[in-house]
């Protein structure tokens, strides 16, 4: 008796790609909401913004490595009302164990593949900026931002740094097939380690992106 053996189809393991979009076309639309201390002032002034960000992943070119980049074009606009007006271009590349993206000519790390929860990397390994310890501490958690609701989200913390002084936080959020869904940074500074943040007067800046809309195409 002859027994024919067929192996198995070799399994397919999700490394995460889908987390970082490369689809021209799509796009995200954030609602922006950013305050700003000025410098100690007494009595302290303190600023407010809000308007909007349509992120727009426009088309693919050549980068000076030679690699395929996505160029990554930013509108901005007051009121929903306004026209959107571009803002800036960045661009982008997801390779098989990173997806890097250059804001404002410094190149970060936002994502290594595979995504596994607790992974740390260095975000800051493609600039001459000092080391920042980006990683994971959620991993495909569902979650509900901006009204809308996502099977699947990762959470980068990438600075939570506190000297007495001066407070850093920062961190996204980023959804499957989606891309970034939220966004928090902020840095606080203040006149000695005694003030307390949350009463006396300081300075520094503190912002969120949380998505509005979208179209992965």
């Amino acid at each position: 008796i002859i027994v024919s053996c067929k192996k198995d189809d070799p399994v397919k393991v999700d490394v995460g790609y889908g987390y970082f979009p490369v689809e021209i076309g799509s796009w995200i639309i954030y609602d922006v909401d950013s305050t700003v201390w000025n410098d100690f002032e007494v009595p302290s002034v303190v600023t407010n913004y809000k308007y909007q960000i349509k992120e727009v992943i426009e088309s693919v070119f050549i980068d000076d490595e030679g690699r395929e980049a996505l160029r990554w074009e930013r509108y901005k606009r007051d009121t929903v009302t306004d026209p959107w007006v571009i803002k800036d271009v960045w661009s982008a590349n997801r390779t098989g164990t990173t997806a890097e993206k250059v804001e404002e000519n410094e190149r970060f790390i936002k994502l290594i593949f595979p995504v596994r929860l607790a992974k740390i990397w260095d975000g800051n390994a493609a600039n001459s900026q000092d080391e920042w310890d980006y990683q994971y501490t959620e991993v495909d958690v569902p979650k509900i931002i901006g009204g809308l609701s996502f099977d699947s989200t990762l959470t980068v913390a990438q600075q939570d740094f506190n000297t007495w002084v001066t407070y850093d936080f920062f961190e996204e959020y980023y959804a499957k097939n989606v891309g970034m869904i939220y966004k928090k940074g902020l840095h606080w500074e203040k006149g000695d380690a005694n003030f307390n943040w949350d009463v006396d007067y300081k300075g520094g800046y503190e912002y969120t992106m949380t998505i509005n809309s979208y179209s992965n195409q």
